[in-house]
């Protein structure tokens, strides 16, 4: 996926979030509203479950959605993990080490 996409959807998670949650909100209370509303004859007449099902459903859906620090977080660390994995990453570390020996074996010699 490219970076404009990513930042494209980082920009907009937070509208999406908040209207699942708006319309999942609007389903669980309309349903109980309209519920109550039903009273015919003496007795309740219960509505389908369906639109409470699909207000509970969006509202997780909702709470699932990162926001926009964490999508560019979980970005970044996708392409730190892609340059560490690279070849010329690998051969870096061994340089580093070699170095690092090195610097180790002169000072434990001059400590002596």
């Amino acid at each position: 996926m490219s970076l404009g996409l990513i930042i494209y959807f980082a920009d907009i998670a937070c509208s999406v979030s908040a209207l699942f949650t708006l319309i999942g909100v609007t389903l669980v209370v309309g349903y109980f509203i309209f519920w109550a509303a039903r009273y015919d004859e003496g007795k309740y007449k219960r509505p389908s479950i369906a639109c409470p099902v699909i207000g509970i459903i969006l509202l997780v859906i909702a709470a699932l959605i990162p926001s926009k620090e964490g999508i560019y977080t979980m970005t970044a660390a996708h392409g730190i993990q892609s340059m560490v994995a690279t070849p010329e990453a690998a051969k870096a570390r061994q340089v580093l080490n070699l170095g690092m020996d090195k610097i180790i074996k002169n000072l434990s010699e001059s400590s002596n």
